[in-house]
């Protein structure tokens, strides 16, 4: 997974396989500026699946990456902690 596109309202998420390519839009940046609880809004940009169960599959797999590399993990939370 690729993070492409990043700006204040949009950022995109391409996939590559062997012969193809997915791009994926999101309004995640939008709703957290505005700490708006909606949710993330996902579009399908460049490439073609027809097979919904495995678009929403892939997404879920987006989402779970990108809310693991925005919740810290205990280890570097015990780093950054300070000790009296």
């Amino acid at each position: 997974m690729i993070l492409e596109k990043v700006t204040e309202q949009v950022e995109c998420y391409r996939i590559k396989g062997k012969t193809r390519s997915l791009l994926f839009r999101n309004n995640r940046p939008q709703l957290k500026n505005l700490n708006s609880r909606k949710k993330v809004d996902w579009k399908l940009i460049e490439g073609e699946l027809k097979d919904q169960k495995l678009l929403q599959n892939i997404l879920t797999e987006i989402q779970s990456i990108i809310k693991a590399e925005e919740t810290p993990s205990l280890i570097e939370y015990i780093r950054t902690k300070k000790s009296y």
